[in-house]
């Protein structure tokens, strides 16, 4: 049984010794090129293994390694920040370069007192595509200059090379403060869910779909934002056991990923749900989820494609030191500000066209769901203007959270606590030795901006019993069914006028026919009078005439 142990475990360790390999690359070109490195405790000796290709004809690249804390010995060796400033090719020159491009390139580095050149120090001048390898017998910092130089002042060299360095460790650098990080999380959202335990005895009964829908929707989120946390720290322990490519690569890359995006994107769905009418049972408001619902699946596409195009950039980090602005990679290489910049541009144009393309349409979906979220936050504390119990959380959620956290808050907040910041002497070895601590803290903060969005939600949204609109619905329904009738009636009363006004106009039209037939009768009865009176007269002259002829 003995020796069946020891079999597996000398498995186990070839295993291991296969599955460790380099994680770690960096780019180099004549826009970065600079980098000092942190090498690994645990390892007996770390290589750095160059490939040199683009080189051309009559280019002479120079390249130099040193351990950074041989600094101290040279007289125009230039510190990091120095370095990058190019004050070195006017002062303190460290290149002897002759008269043209025909003449060898030669360092020239000048030590105190005439001392030996410390045995960390590694020089040579690169001329065509190959490979190089460098080996640090021991742990520390480790500085990569490729310096520049110039015939006439004006014009520089070398342009036309790119490297690529490959850092053999064993071992992660940050191991233990992803560790310390998981705990830390770990610990926040916990204690998060105390307080919850006590408000809500239901969830000690794991009576979840019991609770306010707001409360259930974000419970939910913390018990799934502890139980990644847990996992990823089983995955980090593992790790530091048994340190292999395989296991670091799940971990740090894709498990990160999925935790990443998985917690940030549901916790953005639920926000919004949350101005949708989430808290309300029976809301009057009729919202459309599947708006939200499209723009919210083609954020996360938009997202990963992003990620996908930009992952081996997954790792840089902005960093000011004494007001300059850096960038760290795999949390244990300082290098220019514009690293990120250097290394998008090694991508091919479609790569390019799909991290712009990609990053555009996050930032407009992102938008579209604030907006959206505004809109129907407005719309609903409109419709429970009338009820002060319903109105006060959505009209507090857009006021507190909304406005003054996700719009302005947040952004602030970012700037004066998150960001990375060193002052003080420019020491590249201290810098690098604490930057786990430092990314460590970064991290953690970064995550606890997520947890104050979700207490701020909590605190406000926090109901015995959830939010009930369906009075508000019967109020509403009362009010139309009241406006219909009085419709009706007033309907009922303008029929009613018309029909009055109808009669009074056929009345009217009446008397004024037996008025008119009236005058026409008058005027017949004066006319007859008239009529007989000269027949009248006209009989009595017809007499008189007979009377004449009798005579």
């Amino acid at each position: 049984m003995k020796s069946l142990s020891l079999y597996l475990l000398l498995v186990l360790t070839q295993l291991v010794s296969i599955f460790a390999k380099p994680d770690r690359k960096l780019l180099f070109n004549f826009q970065n090129n600079a980098a000092c490195i942190l090498v690994n405790e645990t390892a007996v000796n770390t290589n750095f293994k160059f490939n040199f290709h683009g080189t051309q004809q009559d280019d002479q690249v120079p390249m130099m390694i040193f351990n950074y804390l041989d600094l101290k010995f040279f007289k125009n060796l230039p510190n990091f920040d120095t370095f990058l400033n190019h004050t070195y090719l006017d002062e303190k020159k460290i290149l002897e370069i002759g008269d043209d491009i025909y003449d060898d390139i030669s360092f020239k580095l000048k030590t105190f007192r005439g001392a030996a050149l410390p045995e960390s120090l590694y020089t040579t001048v690169v001329t065509t595509d190959k490979e190089l390898e460098y080996t640090a017998s021991e742990p520390g910092v480790y500085c990569v200059y490729f310096p520049l130089y110039s015939y006439d002042g004006d014009i520089i060299h070398p342009t036309n090379y790119h490297a690529e360095l490959q850092i053999d460790d064993f071992q992660s650098i940050s191991v233990f403060n992803d560790i310390s990080a998981h705990i830390s999380e770990f610990l926040m959202f916990g204690l998060a869910l105390v307080p919850l335990y006590y408000i809500y005895p239901v969830l000690r009964t794991k009576q979840v779909n019991k609770l306010p829908p707001v409360i259930q929707q974000l419970t939910q989120l913390l018990i799934v934002f502890v139980c990644l946390n847990v996992a990823h720290f089983v995955l980090e322990l593992a790790y530091l056991f048994m340190p292999n490519d395989f296991l670091h690569g799940f971990s740090e890359v894709y498990f990160a990923f999925f935790k990443s995006i998985l917690l940030e994107k549901w916790q953005k769905y639920i926000v919004a749900l949350v101005y949708f009418g989430l808290g309300y049972v029976n809301s009057p408001v009729k919202s459309s989820k599947l708006l939200l619902q499209c723009i919210f699946t083609v954020n996360i596409i938009s997202t990963c494609v992003f990620y996908y195009a930009t992952g081996k950039l997954s790792s840089v980090t902005d960093i000011t030191v004494n007001g300059a602005q850096y960038q760290v990679v795999y949390k244990s290489i300082l290098v220019p500000r514009f690293y990120k910049k250097v290394a998008l541009n090694q991508d091919t144009d479609f790569t390019k066209l799909m991290i712009t393309i990609s990053g555009l349409v996050q930032v407009v979906s992102s938008f579209l769901m604030q907006l959206l979220s505004f809109y129907y936050g407005l719309k609903l504390s409109w419709k429970f203007r009338g009820s002060k119990k319903l109105s006060k959380p959505i009209i507090s959620s857009i006021l507190f959270h909304l406005i003054s956290w996700s719009t302005f808050g947040r952004h602030l907040m970012y700037q004066i606590f998150i960001q990375i910041r060193a002052e003080g002497i420019f020491d590249v070895g201290e810098l690098l030795s604490n930057m786990g601590v430092m990314l460590e803290h970064y991290e953690v903060k970064i995550v606890g901006f997520q947890l104050v969005e979700i207490l701020i939600l909590l605190f406000i949204w926090t109901t015995k019993t959830p939010y009930d609109a369906s009075g508000v619905v019967v109020e509403k329904e009362n009010e139309k069914k009241k406006k219909g009738e009085k419709e009706k009636t007033k309907e009922k009363e303008k029929v009613k006028k018309e029909t009055v006004k109808e009669k009074e106009v056929d009345d009217k039209a009446v008397d004024d026919k037996a008025v008119d037939d009236k005058a026409v009768d008058d005027k017949a009865v004066e006319k007859k009078p008239v009529e007989e009176q000269t027949e009248q007269s006209k009989v009595e002259k017809r007499k008189k005439t007979t009377k004449v002829e009798d005579d």
